[in-house]
C-alpha cells in the first residue's frame, strides 16, 4: 500500500478550541482510499462522515468530501495532534509545507488576484461560490483601496468562505425524534440508519449535502436528550461526548424535537441554533415555539425547502452574497500597498 501522493495539513486548530481540522489531499482517489482504510479501519466513500478511532490516538469525525479530499476532525490538543500526525506519516502520507504562491499553480493567471481566484475556484465546494468568485476581479477593480486584512473584510470573509469550505451543521436531539430520517430525506438516499428503535445512530454520523447550492458537512449526532446531564450509561455517555465535541465547533446547530413533545430545553452553543419540529405530520397542530417544521413517514419532503432556505439564511445570507464589494476569499490576496506599488 502506498499513500505517498496524499498530503496533509492542519487547517484549523492549535488555539485551544474543541476541534482541530486536518485536510487530506490525494492526487489519486485510490491513494486516499488506502490511507483512510489504514488509519480508520474501514472504507469511507465520498460524501460520507463517520466517527472512527484513529489508530488508537483519538475518536475523530472523518469526512470524505470528494474522492480526492477528506478532513479529520479530532480533539484539539497538542498530544492528539502529534499522535494523528505520526499516524498519518506512518501510513505513508506526507505533511504539506507552507502554502505556495498560487501563481505557481496557475501560471496562466495574469495577476495574483486572478491566480487566487483560480485557486479558490479549484477548491470551492459550493456551486453558489462560482459566480461570486468569477465576479471578484471586477469588484476589486472598482474598489482600489479595498484592504482584505481589515476587520470588516475579514468578518464578511468568515461568512462567504463557507462557500469554499463546507460549514459544519450539527443535528442534535433525543433518540428517535427523526434526525436520521431528516438527513436521509435531504440527501435523497439512505445515508444514516433510521428505525423505530431509539438510539440506532451510533457510528455513521452524517454526510456531505448540497442544500440548494450550499454544500455542508452534516453531522447526525447519536440521540441524547441533554448533552450535559450526568449519566452512568456508557452508551449515553459516548453519545453525549460526540454531541458536545461537534456542537463546540458547529457553524449551525439544528435542535430537532418531536412535534408531539413540544419545544425542549435549549441547546447551549456559541453557534446559531434553529429549533426544528420533526414528525410534524404525526402531530396536529404543531406546538408553538418552533422555527421550522419537517415531516416523516409518507411525506418526508414536507418542510425541506423551508429548512434549506433557513440554513442558507443562517450561514450565507443572500444580502451578503449580493453585495457588490470585494471578498477576501484567499490568504494570498494583495493588499492596497502592493496593488499601488505596481501590477501583482
Amino acid at each position: 500500500m502506498s499513500a505517498l501522493d496524499v498530503r496533509f495539513a492542519l487547517r484549523s486548530g492549535g488555539g485551544g478550541g474543541a476541534l482541530a481540522i486536518i485536510d487530506l489531499q490525494g492526487q489519486r482517489s485510490t491513494s486516499l482510499d488506502n490511507l483512510l482504510k489504514a488509519i480508520c479501519g474501514v472504507d469511507i466513500e465520498p460524501g460520507e462522515l463517520r466517527l472512527r478511532d484513529l489508530c488508537g490516538v483519538d475518536q475523530a469525525i472523518v469526512a470524505r468530501i470528494t474522492p480526492n479530499w477528506a478532513q479529520l476532525m479530532c480533539h484539539d490538543g497538542p498530544a492528539v495532534r502529534a499522535g494523528v500526525r505520526d499516524a498519518l506519516l506512518s501510513a505513508g502520507a506526507q505533511q504539506a509545507s507552507a502554502p505556495n504562491d498560487p501563481r505557481a499553480r496557475f501560471p496562466e493567471a495574469q495577476t495574483l488576484l486572478e491566480a487566487c481566484m483560480l485557486d479558490a475556484l479549484s477548491r470551492a465546494a459550493s456551486p453558489l461560490a462560482v459566480d461570486l468568485l468569477l465576479a471578484q476581479p471586477a469588484h476589486w477593480a472598482s474598489h482600489p483601496d479595498f484592504d482584505p486584512t481589515s476587520p470588516d473584510a475579514q468578518s464578511r470573509a468568515r461568512i462567504l468562505n463557507r462557500l469554499i469550505e463546507p460549514p459544519l451543521i450539527v443535528a442534535v436531539g433525543a433518540p428517535n425524534v427523526g434526525k436520521s430520517s431528516l438527513l436521509n430525506a435531504l440527501a435523497g438516499r439512505s445515508v444514516a440508519l433510521a428505525a423505530a428503535q431509539a438510539g440506532t445512530t451510533r457510528d455513521h454520523v452524517g454526510a456531505i449535502l448540497d442544500l440548494g447550492g450550499l454544500v455542508v458537512r452534516w453531522v447526525d449526532t447519536p440521540g441524547c436528550s441533554d448533552v450535559s446531564a450526568p449519566t452512568t450509561d456508557p452508551i449515553l455517555a459516548h453519545a453525549q461526548e460526540v454531541a458536545s465535541v461537534v456542537i463546540a465547533s458547529a457553524d449551525l446547530v439544528l435542535h430537532c424535537c418531536d412535534a408531539k413533545q413540544g419545544v425542549r430545553p435549549p441547546v447551549k452553543s456559541a453557534a446559531p441554533v434553529l429549533q426544528i419540529a420533526t414528525r410534524c405530520d404525526l402531530a396536529a397542530p404543531t406546538p408553538a415555539g418552533f422555527v421550522l417544521e419537517t415531516a416523516a413517514g409518507a411525506t418526508p419532503q414536507q418542510g425541506l425547502p423551508s429548512l434549506v432556505q433557513a440554513v442558507q439564511d443562517a450561514l450565507v445570507p443572500a444580502a451578503i452574497r449580493k453585495q457588490v464589494v470585494p471578498w477576501a476569499f484567499h490568504p494570498a490576496l494583495p493588499t492596497p500597498e502592493k496593488r499601488k506599488a505596481g501590477p501583482v
